[in-house]
């Protein structure tokens, strides 16, 4: 049997939330594909909120259309490292072989790290959600100044192609 771990993140402003809304999305995606036989949403009381952040990914799953009884609470865990040792307890008592944890692309690494020393007796997947992160947008001015500074790097990170323009 295997879990899908969904670790929490704060959600005190909207850059958060919509991150850890990314991340419950991914969750309930592999729920529905039957990667995972239960989802388990790991992550307590961070902010000033009276929710904990895995009530309120429930909540949101739930709207997703996953049934209740297929959710496992973790409250208690408010770090990387809690939220680890917490769900392997969870995994151990409901007799799961193995996990899938499902994290934001920039904590991927830290994850994999800790659930791996935390956890290693179960076979562990490591799944990123979408970011979130905007494409930086540069204005004709921001073009020009970086033509005229020889910073071909940023056509090249952008693939954006170098065009040359002159000033009126």
């Amino acid at each position: 049997m295997t879990a899908i771990i969904c670790l929490g993140h704060s959600f005190g402003n909207e850059k958060r939330f919509t991150n850890l809304k990314l991340r419950v999305k991914k969750s309930v995606e592999l729920y529905k594909e039957g990667r995972g036989s239960k989802i388990i949403f790991t992550g307590g009381f961070t902010s000033a909120s009276s929710t904990s952040e895995a009530q309120l990914m429930s909540g949101i799953a739930q709207t997703f259309g996953v049934p209740q009884g297929m959710i496992i609470l973790e409250e208690k865990a408010t770090t990387t490292v809690g939220n680890a040792i917490c769900t392997k307890q969870i995994l151990e008592d409901q007799g799961f072989e193995s996990a899938i944890i499902v994290t934001s692309p920039t904590h991927l690494r830290r994850a994999k790290y800790v659930f791996n020393k935390i956890i290693p007796d179960k076979q562990l997947e490591f799944v990123k959600s979408k970011s979130h992160a905007r494409l930086l947008k540069f204005t004709l001015r921001h073009l020009i100044e970086a033509m005229r500074l020889g910073k071909d790097s940023i056509f090249l990170n952008l693939n954006i192609k170098r065009t040359n323009f002159t000033e009126t």
